[in-house]
């Protein structure tokens, strides 16, 4: 990982937007909380304003310009938030989207959703039991995956649940392996094996919760399939030709693991940006690090994979606004 750029946000702003305007279409991707809307204490009110509401219709609108939200809420979720017409929607950190027509395009290959939705209640009704008579903990069933918020709970108590919870899992899941992400003042959460299903699962921490989701379930393979489906959106969403499945680890399906056969890189015509402030997002600033454009949204430098920061969620508001009024300007990009 590399340090984001150190440039005051006006800079970066300008620069991205140079950088939009030498190119036919962009695909604009988003986070959502914490990118687009401050954290809240609940996720039900972390919610959209109509100044957020009315720049991403303007975006939407705008000829050349292609927009995603790409977070780990549900899909419904996302939908139930922000509903406009030609934005597509990726929940569960990509295990689905809804595309523009309102159809969903599930990313994990059926013969493994029973397994993993069993698990996900399984492992469900232990963070319950972990937090049974303490309070401040919400529990999101997102499907695909679970995740443990401990936002509003006493700081003695969420690190009590969630080194209890994390033991239990790990023994659920079927064991220890490498870690991914970290705790405060707690033990690591751990990648864990659940092979013999042919998936595997992994506990990852992000601000003030905790989730487990499917190794391979993440926002780089995300972004990855979600560019292919923006630069052909006559894709039938019905269909699983044209855009490969997310490989699941343990998962030996003989599938390219990105993209489909034989199928030509992305034009240099076509650029990717991802904007988001969260460890989750690493993935997609990796997935876009040597064809796109990744923005880290933090008030703190901090090492990413990411090639720009920006210090606020104004500023992220700033970059949606400059880049409609490019577009809609422009005579030599943006004619997609």
């Amino acid at each position: 990982m590399m340090r984001s750029s150190e440039l005051l946000d006006i800079e970066v702003i300008q620069d991205i937007c140079k950088k939009a305007n030498q190119a036919d279409i962009v695909f604009l991707l988003l986070d959502y909380d914490g990118t687009l809307v401050p954290f809240a204490p609940t996720p039900a009110e972390a919610r959209p304003d109509a100044q957020l509401l009315s720049l991403l219709k303007r975006l939407i609108d705008t000829p050349g310009i292609r927009v995603a939200i790409v977070s780990g809420r549900s899909p419904e979720d996302l939908r139930g938030l922000i509903s406009i017409p030609g934005l597509y929607l990726v929940g569960g950190h990509g295990s689905e989207i809804i595309m523009p027509d309102g159809k969903t395009r599930s990313l994990i290959d059926k013969t493994h959703i029973p397994h993993i939705r069993r698990k996900i209640q399984e492992v469900k009704e232990l963070a319950v039991t972990a937090a049974s008579g303490k309070e401040g903990f919400i529990f999101e069933d997102k499907g695909s995956s679970f995740a443990i918020h401990y936002r509003l709970a006493d700081p003695g108590h969420a690190r009590e649940v969630i080194r209890d919870f994390t033991e239990k899992a790990e023994k659920l899941l079927a064991g220890p392996h490498p870690v991914k992400g970290d705790l405060p003042q707690a033990r690591e959460p751990h990648q864990v094996d659940g092979r013999a299903h042919g998936v595997a699962f992994e506990l990852l921490k992000g601000k003030k919760l905790l989730e487990v989701r499917p190794v391979g379930v993440n926002k780089g393979e995300a972004v990855r399939k979600l560019i292919e489906l923006m630069g052909d959106p006559g894709i039938d969403p019905g269909e699983t030709a044209g855009v490969d499945l997310i490989e699941i680890a343990g998962n030996d399906t003989g599938r390219l693991p990105h993209g489909r056969a034989g199928a030509s890189k992305a034009r240099p015509s076509r650029l990717p940006i991802y904007v988001g402030d969260d460890t989750t997002d690493e993935d997609a600033f990796l997935a876009l690090k040597s064809n796109g454009i990744g923005v880290l949204v933090s008030e703190d430098a901090r090492p990413t994979n990411a090639h720009y920061r920006l210090r606020s969620l104004d500023s992220v508001r700033e970059l949606i606004g400059a880049l409609a009024s490019v577009a809609a300007g422009s005579t030599a990009g943006f004619l997609g």
